[in-house]
Protein backbone atom coordinates (compact mmCIF):
# COMPACT_ATOMS: atom_id res chain seq x y z
CA UNK A 1 0.00 0.00 0.00
CA UNK A 2 2.89 2.74 0.58
CA UNK A 3 4.59 1.19 -2.11
CA UNK A 4 1.75 2.14 -4.46
CA UNK A 5 1.36 5.64 -2.81
CA UNK A 6 5.54 6.67 -3.13
CA UNK A 7 4.49 5.50 -6.71
CA UNK A 8 1.62 7.74 -7.30
CA UNK A 9 3.01 10.64 -5.67
CA UNK A 10 6.38 10.20 -8.57
CA UNK A 11 3.80 10.01 -11.11
CA UNK A 12 2.12 13.73 -9.74
CA UNK A 13 5.25 15.27 -9.40
CA UNK A 14 6.40 13.70 -13.11
CA UNK A 15 3.25 15.56 -14.64
CA UNK A 16 4.36 18.69 -12.88
CA UNK A 17 7.75 18.54 -13.41
CA UNK A 18 6.71 18.31 -17.47
CA UNK A 19 4.06 20.74 -17.27
CA UNK A 20 6.47 23.06 -15.68
CA UNK A 21 9.00 22.44 -18.45
CA UNK A 22 6.69 22.79 -20.93
CA UNK A 23 5.48 26.43 -19.46
CA UNK A 24 9.21 27.66 -18.99
CA UNK A 25 9.49 26.58 -22.83
CA UNK A 26 6.11 28.35 -23.97
CA UNK A 27 7.39 31.36 -21.94
CA UNK A 28 10.96 31.45 -23.45
CA UNK A 29 9.24 30.61 -26.99
CA UNK A 30 6.87 33.75 -26.03
CA UNK A 31 9.78 35.87 -25.36
CA UNK A 32 11.82 35.19 -28.30
CA UNK A 33 9.03 36.07 -30.97
CA UNK A 34 8.18 38.91 -29.12
CA UNK A 35 11.60 40.07 -29.07
CA UNK A 36 11.91 39.34 -32.73
CA UNK A 37 8.23 41.35 -33.61
CA UNK A 38 9.34 44.14 -31.89
CA UNK A 39 12.27 44.14 -33.21
CA UNK A 40 10.72 44.37 -36.90
CA UNK A 41 8.40 46.61 -35.51
CA UNK A 42 10.86 49.14 -34.78
CA UNK A 43 12.72 48.55 -37.82
CA UNK A 44 9.61 49.61 -40.17
CA UNK A 45 8.87 52.23 -37.59
CA UNK A 46 12.11 53.68 -38.32
CA UNK A 47 11.85 52.76 -42.54
CA UNK A 48 8.19 54.79 -42.48
CA UNK A 49 9.68 57.59 -40.93
CA UNK A 50 12.26 57.63 -43.45
CA UNK A 51 10.29 57.11 -46.53
CA UNK A 52 7.45 59.96 -45.31
CA UNK A 53 11.04 62.24 -45.26
CA UNK A 54 11.81 61.19 -48.27
CA UNK A 55 8.38 62.00 -49.74
CA UNK A 56 8.15 65.45 -48.42
CA UNK A 57 11.53 66.04 -49.70
CA UNK A 58 10.81 65.17 -53.27
CA UNK A 59 7.68 66.52 -53.12
CA UNK A 60 9.05 69.86 -52.38
CA UNK A 61 11.75 69.27 -55.21
CA UNK A 62 9.38 68.42 -57.34
CA UNK A 63 6.80 71.53 -57.03
CA UNK A 64 9.82 73.82 -57.20
CA UNK A 65 10.65 72.39 -60.64
CA UNK A 66 7.00 71.98 -61.94
CA UNK A 67 4.36 73.06 -59.77
CA UNK A 68 2.25 70.64 -59.34
CA UNK A 69 0.36 71.58 -56.05
CA UNK A 70 -2.35 73.71 -58.81
CA UNK A 71 -5.11 72.13 -58.31
CA UNK A 72 -6.39 71.87 -61.59
CA UNK A 73 -3.30 70.79 -63.06
CA UNK A 74 -4.34 66.66 -63.06
CA UNK A 75 -2.61 65.83 -66.25
CA UNK A 76 0.48 67.14 -64.94
CA UNK A 77 0.65 65.39 -61.55
CA UNK A 78 -0.58 62.11 -63.59
CA UNK A 79 2.22 62.97 -65.50
CA UNK A 80 4.42 63.44 -62.65
CA UNK A 81 3.79 60.41 -61.44
CA UNK A 82 4.05 57.86 -63.86
CA UNK A 83 7.49 59.29 -64.50
CA UNK A 84 8.52 59.34 -60.29
CA UNK A 85 6.72 55.52 -60.83
CA UNK A 86 9.46 54.73 -63.40
CA UNK A 87 12.27 56.09 -61.56
CA UNK A 88 11.17 54.33 -58.71
CA UNK A 89 10.64 50.72 -60.70
CA UNK A 90 14.29 52.01 -62.02
CA UNK A 91 16.35 52.42 -58.59
CA UNK A 92 14.45 49.34 -57.16
CA UNK A 93 15.66 47.12 -60.04
CA UNK A 94 18.99 48.58 -59.98
CA UNK A 95 19.15 47.73 -55.75
CA UNK A 96 17.58 44.28 -55.87
CA UNK A 97 20.91 43.88 -58.87
CA UNK A 98 23.11 45.16 -55.76
CA UNK A 99 21.80 43.06 -53.12
CA UNK A 100 21.70 40.08 -54.65
CA UNK A 101 25.60 40.53 -55.87
CA UNK A 102 26.11 40.81 -52.45
CA UNK A 103 24.52 37.98 -51.07
CA UNK A 104 26.43 35.70 -53.70
CA UNK A 105 29.74 37.13 -52.83
CA UNK A 106 28.72 36.23 -49.23
CA UNK A 107 27.61 32.76 -49.67
CA UNK A 108 30.78 32.12 -52.09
Amino acid sequence: MVAKLIEHLKKKDWHYEKRKMLFHEETRQFAKAFKENFTTLMITAFGLTAGLMWQDALKTFINSIIPVEDPNNFMLKTIVALFVTLLAIIGIFFMSKLKTQNGNSHGS
